[in-house]
Parts: structure tokens; sequence; C-alpha cells
């Protein structure tokens, strides 16, 4: 459940902050979808510890699921308004 919250949380990110071209909400939707691979990293370093082997399945959130990120996060920085990001809505800037 608290996973679908953080979801929902990236979508308004998304809708409401960086279509408007505010900094901030780019830079929050950056750090939170890198944030994740050093969770995954103490996952697999807890579950080591208690003898659980790493397996073939386990290498998809290593290296198939981090791969739309860097393309999101270059297309986020391709799509930035023309003035660049600001610090308030694109409506004020009119």
């Amino acid at each position: 459940m608290f996973m679908m919250g953080l979801g929902l949380a990236q979508i308004g990110l998304a809708w409401f902050g960086l279509r408007r071209g505010l900094s901030w909400a780019f830079w929050a939707l950056v750090i939170t979808n890198v944030s994740y691979v050093p969770y995954f990293a103490a996952i697999a370093s807890t579950f080591s510890n208690f003898g659980v082997p790493f397996s073939i399945g386990d290498y998809f959130f290593y290296a198939v699921f981090p791969l739309p990120v860097i393309p999101a996060i270059v297309l986020g920085w391709i799509g930035r308004p023309p003035g660049g990001f600001t610090g308030r809505p694109a409506a004020a800037m009119a």
C-alpha cells in the first residue's frame, strides 16, 4: 500500500509540477527514481545475511528495471520549457 501512495505522488509531481516547468519537481522525480537502487542493494544484503541465495530472477531489479530511469531523466531534461526550469509556475512567467 505504501508503494501505491508513492506511485501516486510521482504522478502528481509529474502532472502538477513538471508540466508547469518547476525545477523542484524535476529534481524530486529524479531523486525518487534513482533512490530505489540503494534500497534494493540493502534488501539483497539483508537477504544474503540470512543465507538467501541470489538467483537469476533477482537480476531483473538490478539490470532491467533501472533501464527506463535513464531515458526518463534524459527526456525530462530535453522536454523542459523553453526558458528552462524555474521556481515559479509557467503561468506566472507569461
